[in-house]
């Protein structure tokens, strides 16, 4: 197995181990940039910041000596400031392309591809314009703290490939951007994630699309597993300790499903046209186990799914598959140490 670190090496020796220079050439015609041929023209541009950001971040002059000359600091830095987003964007795309081609059948659950969204958060340097556009936060005096950006990423659970990152001013839930990452899923594909991305509209959304969503229970929602127990409707007066779904048959010692009711408040993060178009109720299912951790503590672990056969998917599976959702907490840790990102760089948006 290939570590980061392994892989990072390889990379500071030779760029062309992960992007040739003929692929990146060849995505920069497709995308009709026009250059001169210099030393920092586009392509080369793009094979010195890859090489750049493996090596740590290291500075324009260090690039330029590791581009053996030929070109200053300042040059190179210019040459950089002008590669568009997309050129970028689209490299990147060809490297998660090839790699995720290389995926073998057996690295599936039940026959399902899992992703994990997750957020993190990165700090970057004290600019007049980073702290415009990201925040810094609320718990720093003005003018005392750094910009920090929230990180919001998709993660291929058997890998730990990203396949998306989205980046945004430091004060931004994790659910306003969610929706963005579905459309690189497939039918019949998994989400994990943690208990902000267990709501109602988010697993109606993950439902119309024909995927799946694997999530922990809000510790706010009243979960009863008594057969046929009575329930309160979302608008009408709320008894203390009733739940608000609808009890519709056990699966077993509390594993059962339940009728989600679409609630009369549209989120932030959804535009009203979007939530005009949800159903009035979803079924989902509802799982509750005593878990022991590998320190002999027990938990307890309480998830919401869209896996309704009892017999296809087991509780004990569902719960397992929770359990591999914090696998993503020591990618992420693991990948902002080895390309030393906990601190960014760069100076602009």
């Amino acid at each position: 197995m290939v570590s980061i670190a392994g892989a990072l090496d390889r990379i500071k020796r030779d760029s062309n181990s992960v992007l040739s220079y003929r692929i990146i050439e060849d995505v920069c015609h497709e995308l009709k940039l026009q250059w001169r041929d210099t030393p920092l023209k586009p392509p080369n541009a793009i094979a010195l910041f890859i090489r750049q950001v493996a090596a740590g971040n290291v500075s324009c002059a260090e690039v330029a000596r590791l581009g053996g000359g030929g070109f200053t600091a300042a040059g190179y830095c210019t040459a950089r400031s002008r590669l568009p987003l997309e050129v970028l964007q689209a490299c990147s795309k060809r490297v998660y392309d090839a790699a995720i081609s290389r995926s073998a059948a057996s690295d599936r659950w039940h026959g399902h591809r899992v992703w994990i969204a997750d957020g993190s958060g990165l700090s970057m340097p004290d600019t007049p314009v980073l702290q415009k556009h990201f925040g810094q936060s609320g718990k720093q005096a003005e003018g005392c703290g750094f910009p920090g950006a929230a990180v919001l990423g998709l993660f291929d659970l058997h890998s730990g490939l990203i396949s998306q990152m989205i980046v945004s001013p430091l004060r931004t839930h994790d659910m306003k951007h969610v929706a963005q990452l579905h459309p690189l899923m497939r039918e019949a594909d998994v989400l994990l994630g943690a208990d902000a991305f267990g709501t109602y509209a988010h697993l109606a959304l993950l439902l119309r699309a024909k995927m799946h969503g694997l999530f922990p229970l809000h510790h706010c929602r009243i979960v009863d597993f008594t057969p046929g127990r009575a329930h309160t409707r979302e608008g009408n007066k709320a008894v203390a300790g009733m739940p608000r779904t609808k009890w519709i048959a056990s699966l077993g010692e509390e594993d059962q499903l339940v009728e989600w009711f679409k609630p009369k408040a549209r989120p932030n993060w959804m535009r009203q046209e979007e939530f005009d178009l949800l159903p009035e109720s979803i079924t989902v299912r509802e799982t509750r186990r005593i878990v022991k951790l590998k320190d002999g503590r027990r938990i307890v672990v309480s998830i919401v799914s869209t896996f309704l056969d009892a017999t296809a998917y087991p509780a004990k599976a569902l719960i397992e598959l929770r359990q591999r959702r914090w696998e993503v907490e020591i990618d992420l840790r693991y990948l902002k140490t080895a390309m030393k990102m906990e601190v960014l760089r760069c100076k602009t948006v």
